[in-house]
């Protein structure tokens, strides 16, 4: 099974994530996904032949600003986390925040192609990806080389977006109930959209990571509501959402709602400080062969 989509920002290095306000964006999403992050992380831990101690290497590929690389670092202990992505920006916020966390002397961030050939980055007893296998170009050629790369028993995890994320903002812009109105509308674009479309899914996700080669141990969905409080990364992220639903949902709200977003798209996004965040993941576990 081979999906193309004809893009790969997270590895070309230009485009839409090679940019330090959409690096903030990323990071605030990843920070309001932590109850996702941790509960992937213990499913992940649970498939591992040996304990937390006995992992020693963990690549985080597509890594983003770093927010599940700190993670995984917390996590596994004794783990060196090498923590790649294309695109500077990211590489960039990613340094930052894992200095920040104190973290440096066990997380290495570095570049990669995730459609090239990985065989120089070494044996690993876990590799993680999250929101990263849609961008490439063939995804099953990708995890097939990723299935090299681990350690006999090693365990893949792969957290794709299952839904739309849905973003409550502490100011309801004088129209009570909106944000519960466009998270509709965008539940309902979204449902035409992948009806015309299909995405990849969870049983795409576990078929693909079948194919190359590991024995999938655990799949599901997974969900989490978490607040983000005068995070740096809360206005684009508002922004962005806005931007989505002007786009796309013009014509499934009320015309007062569209004018009260536009105001909002204008900069007002800025003086959002309180932020609630529903997001959800399709989540893969696979296992290499061997003991």
């Amino acid at each position: 099974m081979s999906h193309t989509h004809g893009h790969d920002p997270h590895h070309s290095g230009h485009g839409v994530f090679d940019d330090e306000r959409v690096a903030l964006m990323i990071g605030a999403e990843g920070e309001s996904a932590g109850p996702l992050t941790a509960e992937a992380i213990e499913r992940a831990t649970a498939a591992l032949r040996g304990g937390r101690d006995d992992v020693r290497r963990v690549a985080d590929l597509g890594c983003g600003p770093g927010v599940e690389a700190c993670a995984l670092a917390t996590a596994f202990p004794a783990a060196l986390i090498v923590a790649l992505d294309g695109s500077p920006a990211m590489r960039a916020a990613a340094q930052r925040r894992v200095g920040e966390a104190g973290l440096s002397a066990r997380v290495e961030v570095g570049a990669i192609d995730l459609d090239g050939d990985l065989s120089s980055l070494g044996a690993f007893d876990l590799v993680w990806t999250a929101q990263a296998l849609h961008h490439l170009r063939d995804e099953a050629a990708t995890l097939a080389r990723v299935a090299a790369l681990l350690r006999p028993g090693g365990v893949l995890c792969v957290l794709e977006r299952l839904d739309p994320a849905e973003l409550v903002a502490s100011d309801d812009l004088g129209r009570p109930g909106l944000w519960e109105r466009v998270a509709g509308a965008q539940a309902a674009w979204h449902a035409d959209r992948s009806a015309s479309a299909p995405a990849t899914g969870l049983e795409g996700y576990a078929a693909l990571v079948g194919e190359a080669g590991f024995g999938v141990v655990d799949s599901g969905p997974l969900r989490s509501v978490a607040t983000l409080e005068g995070s740096p990364g809360a206005a684009p992220l508002v922004a962005r959402y806005v931007q989505g639903a002007l786009r796309n949902l013009t014509d499934r709200l009320d015309p007062a709602d569209i004018e009260a977003l536009r105001a909002l798209d204008g900069g007002g996004s800025a003086r959002v400080s309180h932020l609630e965040v529903r997001q959800s993941r399709t989540l893969v576990i696979g296992r290499a062969p061997g003991a």
